[in-house]
């Protein structure tokens, strides 16, 4: 599957990746695995990276769909890592739909330390990403 995650309980953060041919099935499977995930609390820190996604076969109406079952509350931290067009196009229509269903926003970032350090603000040193 191109689009997964794993939570890492410990340091309290959710680790996303979307990788080469992503589709609307696979987007909504992974968003209703995660929030049903016994690990899953609504303020986990959440890093996405999308430098790989090649092709999204899902419509704009399908990223605020997945948005509007998003679980997180609005103090989480979420960074979107970003290198390709496609993957810009997603999130400027992610941090659109955040914002319509006011669950905060995300931050968008095209270097992957700008994106841990930003996550790792206020967090103990036993909770910081490298």
């Amino acid at each position: 599957m191109p689009v997964y995650y794993s939570i890492d309980a410990k340091r309290e953060v959710i680790f996303f990746r979307a990788e080469g041919v992503v589709t609307k099935k696979e987007l909504f499977a992974t968003f209703r695995a995660l929030f049903s995930d016994p690990l899953f609390h609504s303020d986990l820190r959440f890093f996405a990276d999308m430098t790989t996604m090649q092709e999204g076969r899902f419509s704009y109406i399908d990223v605020w769909g997945a948005v509007s079952i998003t679980r997180f509350s609005a103090k989480a931290r979420r960074a979107f890592l970003l290198k390709s067009d496609l993957s810009d196009r997603f999130y400027r229509v992610l941090k659109e739909s955040v914002a319509f269903h006011g669950k905060g926003a995300p931050r968008e970032f095209h270097d992957r330390r700008k994106a841990l350090a930003w996550l790792n603000q206020g967090v103990p040193p036993e909770k910081v990403l490298t």
